[in-house]
């Protein structure tokens, strides 16, 4: 009896018997009852998933804010002093923001859904002697299964049967060649991983050749991708904006609480009336916090993440957008990010020193420099070791792009596919393949291909040119392969046994738009780091072309780094933009090393094994193209034409937002600042309470909550703005707050000064709330630009601003002449000749913030703070 599930690698060494026999099994499969007592002992074969949040309770979380607290309770004081409107306007404000933060969330999580198109649903299995088709989460360990071309395994297991098997493991191992498969029993060398046992299969593997019996061991959880998977349920780093509005609102609270303490007790202490005071007090409290931040947080991050949709990138989380905002290093792969994916052979260079040039490669114009006969002997060389798929003509994703490219010669000179016989896979330990084949004269012959230094440790005799000329086609940006032949089929041959046939280099073109993106990051301060499996030199080659780097010293062996100690590698993140014979798995270890330097990471990824650098890095960025379905749930941006371009774009979109969030927050707590003073005046003077609870949150949430909103579709002026290390404003954007604010607060104050003189209340309070919305309208649209003047901004550049400016003044007219709205605000109509002076005068905050920009504009603003920290040149 079965007690527990099986990795593949204890049935390697097993034969076929002992392998059924160890699971309990046998050719025809499990009986239907067996599988069902399977099925109850070892459950589902799912992956791990992140729990859907049902609706209710997405909706609830909008309300985790100490903002959002603090209303609530003014709501039930308001309650408590009969203030009904006032406690009936905070909650349907409440429940507005709440509404909209929920359907942006939910419309977030839908888009992500739209790329899950590789799920395997169905496979056919052997249940009891008969063939059916059977849905892959009811798998059981000892389960029989059967796979063809095209096909994508549902669970790990033991191969039993094997005709011309190959497999594509790129997804979890990282290895882009596809691997033969065997049902053979194999050795385990000890430290074996997965790629090294060949009559293994694992879930999430691609079939691209052959067909095969895969007898199931395990499933779920206990798979590989299921063991990555688990990891991914560890903690991922808090995204900044949501650090930095907890900071800020935790501050406010403690800071307007404490006050509102103090003045409570100052006025018992001195024998003032609690009704006069608790109003100013409510007042005061509602005026202090941002009530329309959260909504309007919400509002620019959707819209980010729909203008970041339309430019082929998904994002999962709002919050992932301002993170995108603030990132300063992209670790990137080469290969179908930056490159084309598009490999050619441009090059092959024989012992003698004869050449052979495809030109652009287009396979139909070659040119031979030196011994034709040599060269059409090395072109039939490349046709026996290419997947045989890879000779047709048409582009099958299932063919590996160096096999594709080993055709080019062969068919540029015409030569015929010889008849293959066996192959020994790529091995990563030795890094060669084998392959043994009848060539066309009918001699039998096996060739080795792989990396150029263990091609030429295996040959008997090296031309004392092969290193230069590696290090030319290297330095080309080349790929080098060498090959080499024996006589015979025997795959496994000791070193001296080969004979050295020559070098092939391929080249995988940049994409034309990634060197464009590449400046743009390197002009606003953005490290591109090149993490790539290639040889330093062709590495270097590529990053040089592409401006990555210029030196050669800005390129790092991958198992150079992770000898170096944590401390040395944080310091040598500092340096290098290059990393070369790179796994996947050094990527967590290399985002680690650049958080410690303070860096905000950004990570690239697609397989199953980057799962876990994507979870650990602040912005997680999946290919949705051909990443895998893991991949895709671990990160935060998924993009959909896998284009490093792409990700340069989804940063200037987060770097907008970032902008637009300043500017917003900015226009937010200048409101904030100047009710504080008007009502803090009153309070200092024991005056009235200038303005009620609801009257101040008509100017924050119905006059500003257009305006605001307006202001972040706001283009951005002057570059591309990156968010302050661990604040939600600048040091430059709280001192501008404070200006205007004052400004607007000491002309508020005078404006009710001036009502006392004359008047019943609610004239008072109409005449104060215009005043302060009408600075409100000047001063968004001075916002438009923190540096830039008013005068220059092109009053058409954002149309609905226009239009909200258009909709507040007749909300305001509403407010005052409608006698419904005015009656729950408990304001009055005001005559013409109060709009003729209050408006003008409200003017005057354009005129205190043009002379603002004035100073803080360059060359003035350098000298006040400092030049910018540059980053490092390449």
């Amino acid at each position: 009896m079965v007690t527990r599930q099986i990795h593949p690698h204890e049935l390697a060494p097993l034969d076929r018997a002992a392998v059924f026999d160890k699971l309990d099994s046998n050719d025809g499969g499990l009986e239907a009852s067996e599988r069902q007592n399977r099925n109850a002992r070892y459950g589902r074969n799912e992956l791990p998933e992140r729990p859907p949040i049902p609706l209710v309770f997405r909706f609830l979380r909008q309300f985790a804010s100490p903002f959002v607290f603090l209303l609530l309770a003014v709501a039930a004081i308001a309650l408590v002093l009969g203030e009904t409107k006032d406690a009936i306007v905070i909650g349907a404000v409440l429940t507005l923001n709440a509404t909209i933060g929920t359907f942006y969330t939910a419309r977030a999580s839908r888009a992500l859904a739209v790329l899950k198109h590789t799920v395997v649903l169905k496979t056919r299995c052997l249940v009891g002697g008969s063939s059916i088709t059977c849905d892959v989460q009811d798998l059981v360990p000892g389960d029989v299964i059967t796979v063809s071309a095209g096909d994508r395994i549902p669970a790990d297991g033991r191969f039993v049967h094997a005709v011309n098997l190959r497999v594509d493991e790129s997804s979890l191992t990282g290895e882009s060649v596809p691997v033969s498969k065997t049902a053979d029993a194999v050795a385990v060398k000890p430290g074996a991983i997965a790629a090294d046992i060949r009559n293994a299969g694992y879930a999430g593997a691609l079939v691209v050749a052959g067909s095969g019996t895969l007898l199931v061991s395990s499933i779920g959880t206990e798979t590989q991708i299921g063991r990555i998977a688990l990891r991914l349920a560890e903690r991922s780093p808090e995204p900044p904006l949501v650090a930095r509005v907890r900071a800020l609102s935790h501050q406010v609270l403690i800071g307007i609480s404490a006050v509102a303490i103090a003045l409570l007790l100052a006025a018992t202490a001195t024998g003032q009336e609690l009704t006069l005071t608790v109003p100013l007090i409510l007042a005061l409290v509602v005026a202090v916090v941002p009530e329309g931040l959260p909504i309007v947080l919400t509002l620019v991050l959707a819209r980010g993440v729909y203008a970041m949709s339309r430019r082929r990138a998904v994002v999962r989380e709002l919050s992932a957008v301002e993170s995108l905002g603030g990132v300063d290093i992209i670790f990137t792969d080469k290969t179908g990010t930056l490159t084309q994916n598009r490999l050619r052979l441009v090059e092959a260079v024989l012992p003698d020193g004869t050449r052979a040039r495809l030109h652009d490669g287009e396979a139909s114009r070659v040119t031979i420099d030196g011994d034709e006969r040599a060269v059409r002997r090395l072109a039939e060389l490349l046709a026996a070791v290419a997947d045989p798929h890879a000779h047709g003509f048409g582009e099958l994703m299932s063919v590996d792009p160096i096999d594709r490219a080993f055709t080019d010669l062969p068919k540029a000179l015409d030569i015929a596919t010889p008849v293959r016989h066996d192959e020994r896979p790529f091995d990563t330990s030795r890094r060669t393949r084998a392959v043994a084949a009848t060539l066309q004269d009918g001699m039998a012959v096996t060739v080795l291909a792989g990396a150029p230094e263990n091609v030429l440790a295996a040959c008997a005799t090296v031309p004392p040119t092969a290193s230069r000329t590696v290090s030319r086609m290297a330095a080309q940006g080349l790929r080098v392969i060498a090959f080499a032949s024996a006589n015979g089929r025997d795959l496994e041959r000791k070193d001296g046994d080969w004979t050295f046939e020559g070098f092939v280099g391929l080249r995988d073109e940049p994409r034309p738009e990634s060197k464009g993106a590449i400046a743009w990051c390197l002009e606003h301060r953005i490290r591109v780091v090149m993490v790539t499996g290639d040889h330093p030199e062709t590495a270097f080659a590529i990053a040089k072309d592409l401006g990555i780097a210029t030196k050669p010293n800005r390129v790092a062996q991958g198992e150079a780094l992770m000898k170096l100690s944590p401390a040395k590698l944080t310091e040598v993140m500092g340096t290098i933009t290059v990393v070369a014979r790179a796994t996947p798995d050094m990527k967590v270890v290399l985002i680690e090393a650049a958080r410690k330097r303070g860096h905000l990471v950004a990570m690239t990824g697609d397989g199953v094994n980057d799962a876990p650098a994507l979870h650990a890095a602040d912005v997680g960025i999946a290919m949705g193209k051909t990443g895998t379905d893991v991949a895709r749930e671990a990160a935060d941006l998924v993009l959909t034409d896998d284009n490093f371009a792409t990700i340069v774009a989804a940063v200037q979109e987060g770097r907008s937002v970032v902008a637009n969030v300043e500017k917003v927050v900015t226009y937010l707590f200048s409101t904030s600042v100047a009710e504080l003073v008007v009502i803090g005046s009153a309070l200092a003077f024991s005056l009235p309470t200038p303005l009620l609870p609801a009257q101040i949150l008509w100017l924050n949430l119905v006059t500003d909550g257009f305006l605001d909103v307006a202001l972040a579709s706001e283009p951005t002026h002057g570059g591309h703005t990156k968010p302050p290390r661990g604040r939600l404003l600048s040091r430059v954007a709280w001192q501008r707050i404070m200006v205007l604010g004052t400004t607007m607060g000491v002309i508020g104050a005078v404006v009710y000064e001036r009502t006392l003189n004359g008047g019943n209340e609610s004239s008072r309070y109409a005449i104060v709330l215009l005043a302060l919305c009408v600075m409100q309208w000047w001063n968004a649209w001075s916002a438009r630009s923190a540096t830039r003047s008013i005068v220059t901004l092109d009053p058409k550049g954002n149309p609905f601003l226009i239009g909200s400016t258009v909709t507040v003044v007749g909300l305001m007219l509403a407010a005052l002449y409608w006698p419904p709205l005015s009656t729950l605000l408990r304001i009055e109509p005001l005559p013409l000749s109060v709009w003729l002076w209050v408006v003008p005068l409200g003017a005057i905050v354009v005129v205190v913030d043009e002379i603002w920009k004035l100073i803080h504009r360059k060359p003035w603003g350098t000298r006040l703070h400092g030049p910018s920290p540059r980053v490092r040149s390449a």
